[in-house]
């Protein structure tokens, strides 16, 4: 009687500890994080919405042009010719009115697809390179409109230049050369003019902010040995404006 009375107590605590835990709530699954898988892409100007607004960098197929269906999320976060890490989902492509009857799924265009955008990070760029004691800097002209910054040992330039679209800034190039001046406080005097090594000839007019690697001026002086090597120079920017230039100090 005592063993019975034993196993039932027995089976009423398990029975009870299995309520109980039926009760608890389940722990919640894990989100999955929406930036895991992200594709490198290179946004385009505003000339080609209608088309696409993302190109991606490296694709491994033919669809290398994205049109963004939830554009308006994202369009006041995206800047044309900055490189972007996205996550998207692919959706079905609204075919165009004058593409004709037979519309691939992928809308008129098999090189472009249609997505959502899920994660969107912004991608640090180099800066573009920098061209030193060019003999021929004086018989050209410059593409550059104003100074807009210097930080570290770069510059940041507002520039104009031509071309298809506003990625073809990345032929933008800034050539400097040594002057025999010195400026007011003796510092020496490097001209700088951005120019457009692009040779396509398109003439589509673009403006971006575009920024210039400015290591290679002191190594020059490394290089050279020049001792004592000067505290800083003087930047003579050349803009698009004829014969127009603005000064400024840069710190080696």
């Amino acid at each position: 009687m005592k063993n019975l009375i034993k196993s039932i107590c027995f089976l009423s605590l398990v029975l009870s500890l299995v309520v109980i835990q039926s009760c608890k709530k389940p722990k919640p699954c894990p989100k999955e994080d929406p930036c895991k898988n992200t594709e490198l892409v290179q946004a385009l100007d505003a000339t080609e919405y209608s088309f696409a607004h993302l190109m991606l960098v490296a694709s491994s197929n033919n669809a290398s042009m994205l049109y963004v269906n939830n554009w308006s999320d994202y369009a006041s976060k995206i800047i044309p010719g900055e490189n972007y890490r996205i996550a998207y989902q692919e959706i079905q492509c609204k075919p165009y009115g004058w593409c004709g009857t037979n519309i691939r799924e992928g809308g008129c265009f098999p090189q472009r697809k249609c997505v959502n955008i899920i994660c969107l990070q912004a991608v640090k760029q180099d800066c573009l390179g920098t061209i030193l004691n060019s003999k021929d800097n004086e018989n050209i002209s410059s593409c550059a409109i104003r100074k807009v910054s210097v930080n570290g040992q770069s510059v940041k330039i507002l520039t104009g230049f031509s071309g298809c679209s506003i990625n073809d800034y990345s032929a933008l190039r800034l050539k400097m050369r040594l002057l025999p001046l010195a400026s007011a406080t003796g510092a020496a005097i490097w001209e700088a003019k951005v120019i457009n090594t692009n040779e396509i000839n398109c003439q589509a007019y673009f403006e971006k902010e575009v920024c210039f690697d400015l290591k290679d001026l002191s190594n020059y002086y490394l290089l050279s040995n020049i001792a004592p090597m000067p505290k800083s120079i003087t930047i003579r920017l050349f803009t698009n404006a004829l014969n127009t230039y603005e000064e400024f100090e840069y710190v080696l």
